[in-house]
């Protein structure tokens, strides 16, 4: 991958990060959330589609370490607010069922973890919009079900997968696009903040996508 290519990841993985932690500020601003929420989406594309292109003849993939904490993030997270929603409903069984720790996830193997997570997606998407006042939305079932296939795809041939690489490859440039348009809706939107830890935490994770320039030495 080009050192452009692992910045310009680097850079959204920080906007992801600091957008998650502050989550409930910026959803006070309706055109805010909207642009987040799409952003996450698309920071999970890039992420599905760049993990796809490196595809090893050996049928390894890179990346997926830090695909499976993401995910297990991200699941913790929503089930947390799922199990509240439970609880106010006074449904005990369902509350235990949803409520699921990041430490806990890691702890179980590739393939019972994937279950697991399934089973919270299932039952999430189950509960549709009752959830929405507790903080989880379409966008977010659907970011964890695009981690999620990344994590633990489909079994097939490497042989398949390196074929269908050039394919991905050009769909990159796309999503980058879409995300720099993204992007440029959340620097105009974030000066709602200004002043704020987010605001400043957010400029700082923003700035990460230039690289130091070459002196010249002529």
């Amino acid at each position: 991958m080009k050192d452009i290519d692992i910045r310009f990841l680097a850079m959204i993985a920080a906007v992801a990060n600091v957008l998650q932690k502050y989550e409930s500020v910026w959803t006070t601003l309706e055109r805010f959330a909207t642009e987040a929420a799409k952003f996450l989406g698309l920071k999970v594309k890039m992420e599905e589609e760049g993990v796809k292109t490196e595809v090893e003849t050996s049928g390894a993939t890179t990346g997926k370490k830090e695909v499976a904490e993401e995910l297990f993030t991200m699941v913790a997270r929503l089930s947390k607010r799922g199990s509240i929603y439970a609880l106010d409903q006074d449904n005990m069984e369902l509350h235990d069922q949803l409520r699921v720790s990041r430490g806990s996830l890691s702890k179980l193997s590739k393939k019972n973890a994937s279950i697991k997570i399934n089973d919270i997606y299932n039952r999430l998407m189950a509960l549709g919009e009752a959830i929405v006042p507790y903080g989880i939305t379409a966008e977010n079932l659907t970011a964890v079900k695009a981690l999620s296939d990344v994590f633990n795809p489909a079994i097939g041939r490497t042989r398949d997968l390196i074929i269908e690489r050039s394919t991905h490859v050009q769909t990159i440039p796309e999503i980058k696009q879409d995300i720099r348009r993204s992007l440029y809706v959340l620097d105009s939107m974030v000066t709602y903040f200004a002043g704020t830890e987010f605001e400043a935490e957010y400029k700082n994770a923003r700035k990460m996508t230039d690289a130091p320039k070459k002196k010249d030495n002529k």
